[in-house]
């Protein structure tokens, strides 16, 4: 899949639009080393959890940003650490990586796997207000990007 622009992609199925706690498994690429979205507890277009991963041209680089989408209208912003030791000679060298985000209650841990193939912690963001505790899972963005996503998948709880 190639997203291009802004938008969001979600799940046709309704059997797969309402997760609460999940693991979400993605091997993304940054071909314009800008940023790739992931959309969570999505209740609808316009209200959401974005979860954003940026590379070495966005004006924030190597950062993760988490976003409560409300209305249609960001609302609110969590800034994680710099990802730069873990994705650099990833985004750089245009290779595929897989990204995991893992969501119990209102907390999303993200993690990336490094080149040893070893789950490296990005971060994780405590959204207080909980008005999303259900909801879709996929990709998406509200600003113009640019990325590869290899495969998607969500589990309940721990993929195996």
């Amino acid at each position: 899949i190639k997203a291009n622009g802004t938008g969001m992609a979600l799940p046709k199925d309704p059997a797969f639009l309402f997760y609460k706690d999940f693991e979400m498994q993605s091997n993304i690429r940054l071909p314009g080393n800008a940023s790739a979205g992931f959309v969570v507890r999505a209740r609808d277009k316009d209200n959401y959890y974005l979860i954003k991963l940026t590379g070495n041209t966005a004006e924030e680089p190597f950062r993760v940003s988490a976003i409560m989408v409300k209305n249609g209208k960001p609302s609110g912003r969590v800034l994680w650490e710099t990802t730069r030791h873990i994705i650099e000679k990833a985004v750089n060298e245009q290779m595929f990586f897989e990204v995991v985000i893992r969501a119990k209650g209102n907390t999303f841990e993200l993690f990336a796997r490094d080149e040893k193939g070893a789950l490296q912690p990005l971060g994780n963001a405590v959204f207080r207000d909980n008005n999303y505790p259900i909801g879709a899972v996929g990709i998406g963005s509200l600003e113009n990007t640019n990325f590869e996503v290899n495969y998607f998948v969500v589990c309940n709880e721990i993929c195996r």
